[in-house]
């Protein structure tokens, strides 16, 4: 009994972290700079297909293309979690939170 009590106590959060669902990266808006809407979703797919620092450098070049966008800022954010860069991360979830404060995507998400 208490073996199974162990097994049980040990493999609970292995198994609670397998069924969490992760943060996915966020379309512009319809209205967002074409450009940048084609760098961010070269990263999206970059980002599903787990090509991290690829999908980072085409949120990056969103940014540049149109640093009022929230979403290539949060999916920046979601790259750099996903490449060890937490304090990077939280940056840009911030700077992501303050472009777009009614956005509850950015403003509620886990990342």
């Amino acid at each position: 009994m208490k073996l199974m009590a162990s097994i049980i106590f040990l493999g609970l959060p292995v198994l609670c972290g397998a069924c969490a669902t992760p943060s996915l990266p966020l379309s512009t808006r319809p209205e967002a700079n074409p450009v940048a809407g084609r760098y961010n979703r070269q990263g999206m797919e970059r980002y599903q297909q787990g090509q991290w620092l690829a999908a980072k450098e085409n949120f990056e070049e969103a940014i540049r293309t149109d640093p009022d966008e929230a979403e290539p800022e949060y999916n920046l954010a979601l790259s750099l979690d996903q490449l060890g860069d937490h304090a990077g991360a939280t940056a840009h979830v911030k700077a992501a939170a303050k472009l777009a404060p009614t956005n509850t995507a950015i403003t509620q998400s886990e990342a």
